[in-house]
């Protein structure tokens, strides 16, 4: 199966196949941006650094069984990075 890359208006980059956002070990912080239409489909932000040292916000939606559908992503501002 072909690798499908989405490419976001903010130069950022999100591989289909990978599932991993951020560089580890250093966990991301995640937090409800708003609640979704529907029951346990609500929108969430992952803030965190990647592998190259980008500082990037990740807005997705959390599946039910676990899975994460990116929307969007960004370069967080300076005053997000404090």
């Amino acid at each position: 199966m072909e690798s499908l890359n989405w490419i976001i208006p903010h130069r950022v980059f999100l591989n289909k196949r990978k599932t991993r956002f951020f560089h580890q070990p250093a966990k991301p912080h995640v937090r409800l941006a708003e609640k979704g239409l529907v029951k346990g489909e609500h929108l969430y932000a992952a803030y965190g650094r990647t592998g190259a040292g980008r500082y990037l916000i990740v807005f997705f939606i959390r599946k039910p069984r676990g899975a994460a559908l990116p929307i969007s992503a960004r370069e967080m501002t300076s005053r997000e990075r404090r």
